[in-house]
């Protein structure tokens, strides 16, 4: 199989408020299943025995953060999309939206954006999303 540079990797964030797309300013992305397992051992048994339990999923962003929307208070709208516990649907493509390419979508709750503001380097911007209210991760195409 080919790699391939993540530089294609679409990301929107679709909230009440709008969608924000933030591919462009997208430096990494992560999507990060997780499951919970539960301690099945008893008796006689010799090794320990896990049973399968919840599943979890999180998505993680790191960006340069942009000030490109007339008026210049385009950040304005990404800090009241990132505040904590703002509800919407996180999609994510890594090779893009063309084709039939691969889709990551969850409903999700953000869990918050801190900004990283560096005295002589670029501003930056980082957050996360979890599954929201029993949803899950939907694996599909374009």
């Amino acid at each position: 199989m080919a790699e391939y540079a993540g530089s294609a990797c679409v990301v929107q964030w679709i909230t009440s408020g709008g969608t924000l797309t933030i591919s462009g300013e997208t430096r990494k992305l992560g999507v990060t299943p997780s499951m919970d397992t539960i301690d099945a051992t008893a008796g006689q048994d010799v090794n320990k025995v896990f049973l399968p339990s919840f599943t979890e999923w999180e998505v993680s962003w790191d960006g340069v953060a942009q000030d490109n929307v007339t008026p210049a208070t385009s950040g304005t709208a990404y800090a009241q999309a990132m505040k904590p516990g703002v509800l919407g649907t996180v999609n994510v493509g890594p090779f893009g939206t063309a084709g039939s390419a691969l889709k990551y979508s969850m409903p999700a709750f953000c869990l918050g954006a801190a900004i990283d503001i560096p005295y002589a380097d670029v501003v930056t911007l980082s957050t996360g999303w979890k599954t929201s209210s029993g949803g899950s991760m939907t694996v599909s195409n374009w």
